[in-house]
């Protein structure tokens, strides 16, 4: 009797599932070098995984991109699709449900928010981002040159760089500046896509690196649909003037918030860096949220 083969669990699992196994085949790994690659005890779970019958765990997919030498978040992003897709399945499913009897309110109308709260909360188990009912949070990795923040000005004292330090994931973007003498020490990075859902009174969460105490400090801003520059919330001083804050007093990250000003639209965020000397500052960002 021939065993029905499962289909796999929805199409961006199966796509993740098929380039697993393209890379795989591509180094000349069998499935059991593989496993033993991972720790596994059989490859079996293999075969479902490549297969897209089931979705990888993250911690099983960060050592499998370890093993097959991928050095982007590839195969990640193909899973959060992947669950993503399986969250907005179960979501359907529990909206198109009929609503359990409920007893009458006071106006005889019964409440119906009880499928939409479940369906919320099947989205936020997926493990896919923190959701809201207008959608999911937007957040900046750098684990790609995608969302690579830019220098807006002062490039003859900055340069940008990747550093494998980071707050999470495999690398941050790294920033430079020097210079104090010849510009002031004055540069500012930053980007001008991937901003939709941003708009006044947002509040954005980035987090800092430095590798010790600095003499130098950061503010952040907007740019509106003009291009004219907005300090922070936290960041305006007197006039058009910005007051810094510091950068991280002890090698490490710290994490720093901030609110989106008064603007008609965000074109651009960004932040300045502020050099007090011709000693170069160094200043790791990752994991940009909001």
């Amino acid at each position: 009797m021939t065993r029905p083969v499962a289909k796999p669990e929805n199409e961006s699992a199966r796509l993740l599932g098929a380039e697993l196994r393209s890379a795989r085949v591509a180094r000349g790994l069998s499935l059991r070098t593989l496993a033993k690659c991972l720790g596994l005890n059989g490859h079996g779970n293999l075969v479902d995984y490549e297969y897209g019958r089931r979705i990888p765990p993250a911690d099983l997919l960060v050592a499998w991109e370890r093993a097959l030498g991928v050095r982007d978040s590839h195969f990640r992003d193909l899973r959060g699709k992947a669950l993503a897709e399986r969250a907005g399945r179960q979501a359907a499913v529990l909206l198109a449900a009929p609503p359990a009897p409920e007893p009458e309110s006071p106006a005889g109308k019964r409440p119906r928010w009880r499928a939409l709260a479940l369906a919320v909360t099947v989205l936020a188990a997926a493990g896919v981002g923190a959701w809201t009912l207008t959608g999911p949070q937007v957040r900046m990795g750098f684990e790609t040159d995608a969302t690579r923040w830019w220098v807006l000005y002062g490039a003859q004292v900055a340069r940008i760089a990747y550093s494998t330090i980071a707050y999470e994931g495999r690398r941050a973007e790294q920033v430079t500046v020097t210079g104090a003498s010849a510009a002031k020490g004055y540069s500012a990075v930053g980007i001008a896509h991937d901003l939709d859902g941003l708009h006044s009174g947002s509040t954005v969460t980035l987090h800092l690196w430095a590798p010790g105490p600095q003499e130098a400090g950061v503010a952040f801003f907007v740019h509106d649909s003009r291009g004219v520059n907005h300090w922070a919330v936290e960041s305006q001083g007197p006039g058009t003037q910005s007051v810094d804050v510091p950068l991280p007093g002890d090698a490490g990250w710290a994490t720093y918030t901030w609110t989106v000003p008064e603007v008609d639209a965000v074109s651009t965020i960004g932040m300045q860096v502020w050099a007090e000397n011709d000693q170069p500052v160094i200043v790791g960002v990752d994991a940009v949220s909001w």
